[in-house]
């Protein structure tokens, strides 16, 4: 974009020669949402909404949540979970945790994803054991 017009929230967009509104040019900062948008205390754990459910199009939400040792975090106590079509939970730890879904455990130590489909609530529950486990949950799909 070129130019803001002063107060307006609009740009110039010299390829179509029209004032458009700042956020819809893929490099304003008004494009993005502030981190850290809201912050939901869910047991021992402090669930970071980054991109709320009624983002743009409500297509994507995004949680980051650190689940300190010892903690667990089960999804379906997050308040204000998006409804959604499928969900990717994204674990990072350097020790170990586990992640417990439709009655099957999976240890993780380094790395995971999981792709989690969401017929009825998300029975997702997140364990860390000796060291945190740096958590991502991106709700995807308008359910």
């Amino acid at each position: 974009c070129c130019g803001a017009l002063a107060g307006s929230g609009k740009a110039f967009d010299p390829n179509s020669g029209e004032w458009r509104p700042a956020e819809t040019f893929p490099t304003a900062a008004e494009s993005l949402p502030p981190r850290r948008m809201e912050q939901v205390k869910v047991g021992g754990c402090v669930v970071e909404r980054v991109y709320a459910s009624d983002y743009k199009a409500a297509t994507l939400s995004v949680d980051e949540v650190v689940v300190p040792a010892g903690q667990s975090l089960c999804v379906m106590d997050i308040p204000g979970r998006p409804r959604a079509d499928e969900m990717l939970v994204f674990v990072r730890t350097e020790a170990a945790a586990t992640v417990a879904h439709a009655g099957q455990v999976a240890g993780v130590h380094g790395d995971a994803a999981f792709c989690v489909a969401m017929a009825g609530e998300p029975d997702v529950v997140i364990a860390a054991e000796a060291g945190p486990a740096y958590v991502l949950l991106a709700y995807a799909g308008k359910a």
